[in-house]
């Protein structure tokens, strides 16, 4: 299953924020966008959900994050031909809306339907491919982690995937 946390209208539950397989506890880190001072939690089934609050973003902020509506960059799983090949770089594209003048993406990594337990990094597409990982990873369980990315002045960043996965 999954839970979408974000702002409270048609779009929520359009992507996820968190996904979990049986009964498997799955814990992620979100940023997300509020109307006043509000947001919203959607499961696609019942679920117990914990909240932690961990900061906020203002325009007061030096380091201000700017949050944009959810969209997915890639889902393998619906195009069988894009199947992330383990041990390779990937490039992932910015929307151009948001990639003008970005330095960094706040990006939720999802590990789907592995042959094998690894890793998946998003990272730098200058540094070498795998040297730390956003997610681990293990066979037949969905995992997600949330990741800030650094993106190049093209708008765009890396992912690499330690093992075959959708």
């Amino acid at each position: 299953g999954f839970v979408d946390v974000g702002m409270c209208d048609d779009s929520l539950g359009t992507t996820s924020t968190v996904n979990w397989s049986g009964t498997d506890a799955a814990a992620n880190d979100a940023v997300v966008r509020v109307d006043n001072l509000a947001f919203c939690v959607k499961s696609d089934a019942p679920a117990h959900v914990v909240l932690d609050l961990q900061g906020y973003s203002s325009a007061a902020a030096a380091a201000g994050l700017v949050p944009v509506t959810p969209s997915r960059l890639l889902d393998t799983r619906t195009d069988a031909s894009s199947t992330n090949q383990g041990g390779q770089l990937r490039r992932i594209e910015l929307p151009a809306d948001s990639a003008r003048g970005a330095r960094a993406a706040a990006v939720t990594v999802t590990a789907i339907g592995l042959d094998n337990a690894g890793y998946v990094s998003a990272q730098s597409c200058t540094q070498p491919a795998g040297l730390s990982s956003t997610v681990n990873t293990r066979v037949g369980v969905a995992v997600a982690n949330s990741a800030r990315v650094p993106v190049d002045a093209h708008g765009g960043f890396c992912i690499y995937t330690a093992a075959s996965a959708d």
